[in-house]
């Protein structure tokens, strides 16, 4: 197996976790220092062979196993605390035909970064409550450069918190 930095492992299980699954969101608590933690909710049935091969990778890298959590799906009414407690929501869904999850972290007044699709950009406005991708690779990217830059998520978590609805 060729060693990869934690950097690269975090960008491609994120990448690949959330491409694989639509239902999969990631809800970053302490995503400001580097050190914080990556909660991975949503279910595995769809690719249940993919699923066991992430916690596998991340059952083999010790910086991996203590900042990355899978929750499997979290029941409706678990949700909003969930979002509430999150610093970040993250969805690289490849289509949104609403968006619960997105408006929940809205309602919270929690950052989303996600995919730009279906109807994603109606609960972002881009740079002031969140930030759109093209690609969950490019979000990957994106969550990397916020968790080495403080003001920004704290720019961001402010206004969302005014925006609330």
């Amino acid at each position: 197996m060729r060693e990869i930095t934690y950097r690269e492992a975090i960008t491609q299980a994120m990448a690949e976790e959330m491409r694989l699954d639509s239902k999969v969101v990631l809800m970053g608590e302490d995503v400001g220092d580097f050190g914080g933690s990556v909660r991975i909710v949503g279910g595995s049935e769809l690719e249940p062979e993919y699923a066991q091969a992430c916690r596998e990778m991340v059952e083999s890298h010790p910086n991996l196993q203590r900042s990355i959590t899978f929750s499997g799906t979290l029941p409706h009414d678990a949700t909003p605390p969930a979002c509430a407690r999150a610093d970040l929501l993250v969805s690289a869904a490849p289509m949104e035909t609403f968006g619960m999850a997105l408006q929940e972290a809205v309602a919270s007044g929690t950052p989303v970064f996600a995919v730009d699709a279906g109807f994603v950009a109606s609960h972002v406005v881009e740079g002031v409550t969140g930030r759109l991708f093209r690609s969950a690779e490019e979000m990957a990217r994106g969550m990397l450069e916020l968790a080495e830059d403080r003001p920004t998520l704290e720019r961001l978590t402010e206004a969302s918190r005014e925006a609330r609805p």
